[in-house]
């Protein structure tokens, strides 16, 4: 019988980072998606200026526009900005959802978190919220930034709104680890930025900017984040009571991201500027979202038959396995010691397929899959070990993989060790997040922030990643892959 395994997530976990002498800072953009000259002047930011991340704001007016000119731009990092309030007075947005407690009487979000007295009884603690709705509104707008942005990597809160209550933040330290966007500054030991001097004026900006430069230590990492704008009518026409000159303010954040003085200042200071993606190590996005660039594709039955519609295509930004023909797509290049986040779904009907690690001689299965071990995303038994003519332990292995004399890495041999978990998958339709890790001869999964399986002692250290098409059909997202050089904590 398998039992359940209980993880506790924190809010921002990820692998701990061992510092250097250098300075590191992660330069952030805020508020993506609510005003046209928002999102124009956050590109800007990044593409002529220091800024290497953005916040985006899913249930915000522009968030179609983001979406278009964050695909735009594939090297600009992306975090969910979490909302419960719609703060300005001319422009409001609604919930994602239908959650009643997370409404005013005209069903916009509340303007604020926490009380303010220029707009009494209008902020989210001064009404009964709805543990159970916010968590479904977190999940409906990362659901629908990571449709549109797969590449997402971490989640912030806006306006404080994840800190409202030790439950919300139990409860978003759960869903990030279930999305696989659980990034924990305080695991990288950085520190919060602050402007050196006074900020009203773009020079003042700018110079208190460089002084905050000036003042950053070696061996630290820090962060630092502002709103870039532009100062036009649409920005002009936004604001609140204690905010008025939002377009000047923010036009001033875009002339400091966009300095060259604060250019000349971090590289005098010798500054890594650096994005959350960069702060948990080297990452890259081993599917591209348009093609099967860094990939190939053996199914067998093509070899006898070229003109054979091939089961892997794109669709809709997804790569999809058909598995009307059975075979897998695999990358061109080896790896070993990384973190492999995958997000999949079996769009239709429930299914199988898998993940193989350390992939090596084709063909050795079925004279199909190649030397590997598998990790299973069949329905039902997501995290599975089955051994393709690898070899992998895991402790109590005769109560999972059955008496010994019939264990074996071919054929009808004993070749699957069933996981931890029951329950760890969600319905047939809905997306999926599998994480693997590969570190030395270990190999540890999670499904949807569980942990479900870790084994050791494997005979393969290293190899190519491939994906199968195994009896259905199987969207993937994203498949994004990191260097590490620790495992993960349970």
């Amino acid at each position: 019988m398998k039992k359940i395994a209980f993880v506790v997530c924190i809010f921002w976990f990820s692998l701990g980072y061992t510092q250097s002498k250098e300075i590191r800072l992660i330069v952030q953009g805020d508020d993506m998606g609510f005003s046209h000259s928002g999102n124009l002047a956050l590109i800007q930011s990044y593409k002529n200026g220091v800024e290497k991340s953005i916040e985006i704001l899913a249930p915000s007016p522009w968030f179609p526009e983001a979406v278009k000119l964050l695909a735009a731009n594939p090297g600009l990092d992306v975090g969910v900005h979490l909302t419960l309030t719609s703060e300005w007075d001319n422009i409001k947005f609604r919930p994602l959802t239908s959650g009643a407690s997370l409404r005013n009487t005209d069903g916009y979000f509340y303007p604020f978190v926490f009380p303010n007295k220029n707009y009494p009884g209008q902020s989210v603690k001064e009404h009964g919220w709805n543990l159970v709705e916010i968590e479904a509104e977190f999940r409906a707008q990362i659901e629908l930034v990571k449709k549109y942005v797969p590449r997402v990597s971490h989640v912030t809160g806006h306006m404080g709104c994840v800190v409202l209550d030790s439950s919300i933040q139990a409860m978003t330290d759960r869903i990030t680890k279930e999305y696989g966007i659980d990034i924990k500054p305080s695991e990288y030991g950085v520190k919060r930025a602050a402007l050196e001097g006074p900020h009203t004026t773009s020079k003042e900006k700018i110079t208190s900017f460089v002084n905050m430069i000036n003042k950053l230590e070696p061996g630290n990492t820090y962060h630092f984040i502002e709103h870039p704008g532009i100062d036009n009518s649409e920005l002009q026409a936004i604001s609140h009571m204690g905010y008025e000159n939002v377009a000047i303010d923010r036009q001033g954040v875009t002339d400091m991201y966009t300095s060259a003085l604060v250019k000349t200042a971090l590289a005098k200071k010798g500054v890594n500027v650096i994005s959350w993606t960069d702060l948990i190590g080297d990452t890259k996005d081993l599917f591209n979202g348009k093609d099967h660039t860094g990939w190939h594709i053996d199914v067998p039955a093509m070899d006898k038959d070229p003109k054979m519609a091939t089961p892997f295509i794109i669709r809709n930004g997804n790569m999809v396995s058909l598995a009307h023909t059975g075979g897998h797509i695999i990358t061109n290049d080896s790896y070993s010691d990384y973190r492999l986040d995958v997000d999949y779904r079996f769009s239709a009907e429930p299914g199988n397929c898998g993940i193989l690690v350390h992939s090596s001689v084709p063909r050795r299965l079925y004279s199909m899959f190649p030397q590997s071990i598998e990790v299973q995303l069949m329905h039902k038994d997501a995290g599975d070990f089955w051994c393709i003519g690898e070899n992998i332990e895991v402790p109590d292995m005769e109560s999972r993989r059955g008496p010994k004399e019939n264990w074996g890495v071919d054929g009808n041999k004993q070749r699957r060790i069933i996981n931890l978990t029951d329950g760890s998958e969600k319905p047939v339709g809905q997306w999926n997040h599998a994480r693997v890790e590969c570190l030395g001869d270990e190999v540890k999964v999670w499904i949807n922030g569980i942990l479900v399986n870790h084994g050791y002692h494997s005979t393969a250290t290293k190899g190519q990643i491939a994906l199968q098409a195994e009896g259905s059909e199987v969207e993937f997202r994203e498949v994004r892959l990191t260097k590490i050089t620790s495992l993960s904590k349970d």
